[in-house]
């Protein structure tokens, strides 16, 4: 007899400081949201905020879950539907535990529709997966490509947020450590080493 598990949505928030090979770079922040089989990730840049280097934040884990009477019983309904305030305010205030506010506020007020896009890994390694763009505007485009970079690799749909300024003079290189970072935010949600 098969047991059905409580779906659990999970949030991870990451603070990357200005890239080493680039100081005048902007500092990241990426948030990756675990679903059931995929990863919604959304990047964006931000000012260097002193006191945040490489924080992370954890929403929804297990770990949480033992620690948190309110939580090991379940925690919040599995059913969005059924979600009381309160439980919306526990999640809220659970995110900020272990983070700088200001790191929070950035993937809070960042802007999901500026480069959207959404892939799926492929069965076949010959062929690449499905993908579409969910949003995109003729200066920001970097979102598809990457998100199907991200999907094979990680063999999960990935479903991704890009909000980088065109600003900066290198901006090819900025999204090429964009790419890098959000690698490592993956690689440190599924528990590896991002060496």
């Amino acid at each position: 007899m098969e047991t059905q598990q409580d779906p659990r949505i999970i949030v991870h928030v990451h603070y990357y400081p200005p890239f080493e090979s680039s100081p005048s770079s902007p500092a990241l922040v990426v948030q990756v949201t675990e679903l059931v089989g995929s990863y919604m990730v959304w990047a964006g840049t931000c000012d260097e905020i002193p006191g945040a280097e490489s924080e992370q934040a954890t929403s929804g884990d297990s770990q949480q879950r033992a620690k948190d009477p309110a939580l090991a019983s379940g925690g919040p309904s599995s059913s969005l539907l059924e979600d009381s305030v309160e439980n919306v305010e526990l999640m809220e205030s659970r995110k900020v535990k272990g983070i700088h506010p200001k790191v929070l506020a950035v993937a809070r007020q960042g802007r999901l529709t500026k480069d959207w896009a959404c892939a799926m890994p492929s069965l076949n390694t010959l062929t690449p997966g499905a993908a579409t763009s969910l949003y995109r505007s003729s200066e920001s485009d970097a979102a598809l490509s990457m998100a199907q970079r991200l999907a094979k690799r990680w063999k999960k749909q990935i479903i991704l947020s890009i909000d980088i300024p065109q600003k900066f003079e290198n901006a090819s290189r900025v999204t090429l450590e964009v790419e890098k970072r959000i690698g490592m935010s993956l690689n440190k949600v599924e528990g590896k080493s991002s060496g």
